[in-house]
């Protein structure tokens, strides 16, 4: 059986004291960027979450695990995770309260979360996200055409670059022209939030989401 883990990891002070010391030197001067508090914390839980679920599959130290992060376009360190040694492919995403990474040794998988009640509204108007075929009666809807795409495009490797509105999802499937098609999970609800998995291929994965907690006190 496939199995693909999905790990949902919360973004609060306590989770970001927790993993401060369990990240990279430059992926501590990374998160110090940020103006905004919150996406302090998002990016150091991203990393030392991300950090700690691999070493978990490969079963070494957390210190040994190793993620390249450079980007397929401009050879900065910020592209999509890829864990040197070992057969684990890994995405990760996050948005408002949640962090969550996906896990498979199966073949290249992608995540996507968004918040509902973000703010900022949708994060682009609808005719950039639908195709022509495709209908949202609700922003709600929209929302979740948007994470199975986005999941879809992390999974093959291009991200945004490519326009998700090129990108067709029919049931469990999506597909862009020219590319392998995925098979889509839609994870659970968590309140005000919605999220989805893809992975390469044919086969039905099984997908175990787990919450990821960290000790009361270090």
């Amino acid at each position: 059986m496939v199995a693909v883990s999905v790990h949902w990891v919360p973004v609060d002070s306590r989770t970001a004291t927790h993993f401060s010391t369990r990240v990279s030197r430059l992926e501590r001067e990374r998160a110090t960027r940020f103006r905004h508090r919150e996406d302090e914390w998002r990016s150091i839980v991203g990393a030392g979450a991300l950090r700690a679920v691999v070493a978990q599959h490969l079963g070494v130290p957390a210190p040994q695990v190793v993620i390249e992060r450079t980007c397929d376009w401009c050879g900065g360190p910020h592209g999509r995770p890829v864990v040197s040694g070992g057969n684990l492919h890994v995405s990760l995403s996050h948005a408002g309260r949640w962090v969550v990474i996906a896990a498979t040794a199966t073949g290249p998988v992608g995540v996507d979360v968004e918040d509902l009640g973000s703010a900022g509204g949708l994060p682009m108007p609808r005719d950039l996200i639908l195709g022509p075929r495709e209908q949202a009666d609700d922003d709600d809807a929209l929302m979740s055409l948007w994470v199975a795409k986005e999941s879809y495009l992390k999974a093959i490797g291009t991200g945004l670059t490519v326009p998700l509105s090129t990108v067709s999802v029919s049931g469990s499937r999506v597909a862009l022209l020219g590319r392998p098609s995925a098979r889509l999970i839609r994870l659970g609800d968590r309140a005000g939030y919605r999220a989805a998995v893809c992975l390469l291929g044919r086969a039905a994965p099984r997908v175990t989401e787990i919450d990821l907690a960290v000790p009361q006190a270090d």
